[in-house]
């Protein structure tokens, strides 16, 4: 199994960027201790990149399809937008993919610029994308959940 780990460690717009080297080292320490709790093993592959680049690279390397894929970068839509394009495509058909943050935003909510929004990005996405993916009802609606049902 290999998992893969995107991000670049740099905050978004809506980060103390001081404190991110603070977040990359818990997420390192949690990844390890992970990793020996773990039943079988697992390979973790951190990109620290942009996930637009990541992804291409993923993408052009022929990497067999993902089972799972879990969106949780950027809050500006035009990010989270070319993100999951990007993932669908690494998807398997019969694969998960989740939108974390679905109803993000910072108070107040009455002076929201939805760009800056992910649920703008992940409604366009979902109606783009509506003939190939099925939306997993029931779950949290923070999340948003989507199988993949056509390549």
């Amino acid at each position: 199994m290999e998992i893969y780990c995107v991000d670049t460690w740099e905050g978004g717009i809506e980060n103390d960027k001081k404190t991110m080297p603070e977040v990359e080292r818990r997420f390192d320490h949690n990844v390890a201790i992970a990793k020996t709790r773990a039943s079988h093993g697992a390979a973790v592959k951190k990109l620290k990149k942009k996930s637009v680049t990541a992804l291409a690279e993923i993408l052009s390397s022929n990497e067999p399809p993902f089972d799972l894929i879990y969106v949780d970068g950027s809050h500006q839509a035009s990010d989270v937008l070319t993100d999951s394009i990007i993932a669908f495509q690494l998807l398997r058909v019969g694969g998960v993919m989740i939108f974390d943050d679905y109803l993000w935003c910072q108070p107040p909510a009455s002076e929201q610029d939805t760009l800056n929004l992910p649920k703008a990005a992940i409604d366009s996405f979902i109606n783009l994308f509506q003939r190939k993916l099925r939306v997993i009802s029931g779950l949290p609606i923070y999340q948003l959940y989507i199988e993949k049902i056509f390549s």
